[in-house]
């Protein structure tokens, strides 16, 4: 059974195989709508077993690709032996001979041996692609496990890397900095010695003046294809790499690590588990589903980042709810202190005294 990605292209293989007759057109566009549906399938940090299924379907394809010109040859065959045999035909009745052997049925003999070809190439195809997919739905939780796994590692490398390369820019633009500065400075202060570096040549180049007229390394740079009135536009370099850094380092979290597929050994544990409010996919869920992103009690709007995800115990459901941590607080606080007050008027109202951790009741 063909597992397809979507109903257009299982609609698009079922028309192919009920209308087109068997043929290498048929052929050709069988192994393009396979391999377009399999298109989507990641090759990154592919299990073995993945991997070798992938490479039989590859397989599948090119002998599917070269039966069906085994079947274009065949059939230019028996269309050129036709023709021979008809040719053959009237100049043996122009001279009053007897007709001659036709040669047309041997060649159509391989017609049908083509045809029985292609029609082995589409079940092996279609084999091919059943057991890559299988491959992959089988290999899917460890599979997805080790390349979040992998992303995260790549992922904090590449913010250390960054980092110190920040760091490296920044050092090397002082010291590019450091070297100016001292010809400037120790020429301004001595006009005897400006006077004669000034006046010396290499090769009838002036050699100070044309090593100082230049851009110092590491100041600027242009993003390509990013242009103001057709002319490049510069940016600060050290600001450049510190905005990539900050970007690589907001974007921490991989939301959909926290889910586990069907078949994964930790699943059921993860879902009976408490719910880590913490987690920024809970806070962005929370933020869809009260459709506005703000503090629920003092009804202010603020950044995701700025709120976090409380839990009302009250109320039927989940009861999550996104708040400002000071919020959170007094709203806690202020609930401790009316179920003490009401805890004291209860104990008040049965002539008991109260509790010693009871507010009065007013």
């Amino acid at each position: 059974m063909l597992r397809l990605r979507s109903r257009d292209a299982a609609r698009a293989v079922h028309e192919l195989r009920a209308e087109e007759p068997l043929g290498a057109p048929r052929m050709r566009r069988l192994v393009e709508l396979l391999t377009a549906d399999l298109a989507g399938l990641p090759t990154s940090d592919e299990p073995a077993e993945v991997r070798e299924a992938r490479q039989g379907f590859e397989a599948a394809c090119a002998w599917a690709a070269g039966i069906a010109a085994d079947t274009e040859a065949a059939e230019q065959a028996t269309r050129e032996a036709a023709a021979a045999d008809v040719a053959a035909t009237a100049d043996a009745m122009r001279a009053g001979k007897p007709r001659p052997k036709v040669t047309q049925l041997r060649r159509a003999e391989g017609i049908t041996d083509a045809q029985v070809g292609c029609e082995a190439a589409e079940v092996l195809l279609m084999e091919a692609h059943e057991r890559y997919v299988e491959a992959a739905r089988e290999t899917w939780p460890t599979w997805r496990a080790s390349a979040a796994g992998a992303a995260s590692s790549d992922h904090e490398a590449a913010r250390r890397e960054l980092a110190a390369g920040l760091a490296r820019v920044a050092s090397a633009g002082r010291r590019y900095l450091t070297a100016e500065r001292l010809d400037s400075e120790i020429l301004a202060r001595f006009p005897e010695v400006r006077v004669k570096v000034e006046a010396e040549t290499v090769h009838g180049l002036p050699w100070y003046l044309a090593t100082h007229s230049g851009r110092r390394p590491l100041r600027t740079m242009a993003i390509p294809g990013l242009k103001d009135k057709g002319k490049p536009v510069p940016f600060d370099l050290p600001t450049v790499l510190a905005a990539l850094l900050a970007a690589v380092e907001a974007e921490a979290e991989f939301p959909a690590a926290a889910w586990l597929p069907p078949g994964d050994p930790e699943r059921e544990a993860v879902m009976a588990a408490p719910l880590d409010l913490s987690a920024g996919w809970v806070r962005s869920a929370v933020s869809r589903a009260q459709g506005v992103c703000g503090c629920v009690l003092c009804q202010r709007q603020a950044p995701l980042a700025e709120l976090v995800v409380a839990q009302d115990a009250s109320r039927d459901g989940a009861g999550l709810e996104l708040v400002h941590p000071a919020c959170a607080r007094k709203f806690t606080e202020g609930a401790q202190a009316r179920r003490l007050s009401a805890r004291a008027a209860r104990y008040q109202r049965s002539g008991f005294p109260p509790p010693p951790d009871a507010e009065p009741a007013e």
